[in-house]
């Protein structure tokens, strides 16, 4: 039972903040609340005894996410520098994850920037206004949709991983539909389902970052350790 007191005691907590979050619809409180759950992802495997590379990886690709988060959140948004936060912050996951399932980083990398590179052509397929935020999410969304490829699978050593990004995922999904249309990128059929999915008073964006956060958090402390998985 004491094993399972702490994780359950930050699963407790992660989801009265987002309850909190959420039931505050806006405003101060609403801010102090998401970043407050921030901050509580980060704590929980930098307060865990234990430390390895694994753990630092994953815990400096938290930290990185609470420096975005401070800057979209508490004095932002400032999107660019807080965006290339996020991309360091994947940088840090896709290394973790890379040990995890055995994978050499210099194979993956190159692979991660080409694919990068090939999706930068989607902005300027569909004629969006090209600045430092339309170029960066290119590689952002390289760098995420390969860790979840690569998430699953290291599956066995870190059960939390791949659902942990596919949240994220989500979580961009909404925010990309909501920037997107805020700041003139793209226009969406009024009516069609992503255009109600952009303008649903709902935060599903941090409902399921909250969510991500937490479970990347759990799989930092929670991970098996290779020698485990033969027993």
């Amino acid at each position: 039972m004491k094993r399972l007191s702490a994780p359950l005691t930050f699963i407790a907590i992660q989801t009265a903040l987002a309850v909190a979050f959420l039931w505050f619809t806006e405003g101060v409180w609403t801010r102090l609340f998401q970043y407050l759950s921030v901050l509580s992802a980060l704590s929980y495997p930098l307060l865990r005894r234990g430390v390895d590379v694994d753990r630092l990886l994953a815990v400096f690709g938290l930290f990185l996410t609470a420096v975005a988060d401070f800057l979209l959140v508490a004095v932002g948004p400032f999107r660019i520098p807080a965006l290339a936060c996020f991309l360091v912050s994947q940088s840090c996951h896709a290394a973790r994850l890379d040990r995890l399932a055995s994978l050499s980083t210099r194979t993956t990398l190159p692979a991660r920037i080409a694919l990068g590179i090939a999706l930068t052509a989607v902005p300027l397929a569909l004629s969006m206004p090209v600045d430092a935020l339309s170029l960066l999410t290119p590689f952002y969304a390289s760098f995420l949709l390969f860790n979840a490829v690569v998430a699953f699978r290291a599956r066995r050593r870190d059960p939390f991983a791949f659902t942990g990004i596919v949240f994220l995922i989500l979580c961009d999904f909404f925010i990309l539909l909501s920037v997107g249309t805020s700041e003139g990128y793209f226009v969406l059929e009024p009516g069609s389902i992503l255009a109600i999915l952009g303008e649903s008073s709902f935060n599903f964006a941090w409902l399921f970052y909250a969510a991500s956060l937490a479970l990347l958090a759990l799989g930092a402390v929670h991970a098996r350790k290779e020698s485990t998985l033969h027993v």
